[in-house]
C-alpha cells in the first residue's frame, strides 16, 4: 500500500471555496465599517456646521433682522428668513405687571450653503423676537428712539 503524501485535487479546491466565502464575508464586513465610519463622519460635519449656523441665528433678533445672510469661513454662507407665528405682545414683568418690551414668536429657517451655492443644510428654529415699547412706536426698525432730554 501506498501512503498518501498531500491533498488530492478535489481536496484543494473544496478548501479553496471555503476561503473564499470565508474571505467574502470578511471583506463585506469590512466595506460596511468603512460605509459605516464614512456616513459618522459625514453626520459629524453636519453637525458641526449646524452648531455653527446654530450659535450666529442664536443672536439675531428677528424683530430687528428678519432675513439676512453671513460668510462663514472659510467658502459657505448662512442665509436666514423669519416668518412670525404670534401676534405681536406685550412682555409680562416679574412679579406682577407689564414688562418693557413687545414679543413676537418666530419660525426661523435656515440655509448653509457650500461654495458652489448648493445647500449644505438647511433646519428651521423657533425664536422669540423683541422689541423696546419705545423702539415699538417707531416701526420695529431696530433703531433706539433718541434719548429724552434731561431738565439740568
Amino acid at each position: 500500500m501506498r501512503s498518501r503524501a498531500g491533498f488530492t485535487l478535489l481536496e484543494a479546491m473544496v478548501a479553496t471555496l471555503i476561503a473564499g466565502i470565508c474571505l467574502t464575508a470578511i471583506f463585506q464586513l469590512q466595506h460596511a465599517l468603512v460605509q459605516g465610519q464614512q456616513k459618522q463622519e459625514a453626520m459629524l460635519k453636519k453637525s458641526a456646521l449646524r452648531r455653527d449656523a446654530l450659535a450666529i441665528v442664536r443672536d439675531i433678533n428677528p424683530d430687528v433682522t428678519p432675513d439676512g445672510d453671513v460668510d462663514l469661513p472659510p467658502d459657505k454662507s448662512l442665509h436666514w428668513s423669519s416668518r412670525a407665528v404670534s401676534e405681536q405682545k406685550l412682555s409680562a414683568n416679574f412679579p406682577s405687571g407689564d414688562g418693557r418690551y413687545y414679543v413676537t414668536l418666530y419660525n426661523v429657517t435656515v440655509e448653509v450653503d457650500g461654495p458652489d451655492g448648493m445647500p449644505l443644510d438647511s433646519f428651521e428654529v423657533e425664536r422669540m423676537g423683541w422689541t423696546s415699547q419705545g423702539q415699538a412706536s417707531v416701526g420695529l426698525t431696530g433703531v433706539a428712539p433718541a434719548p429724552a432730554p434731561t431738565g439740568g
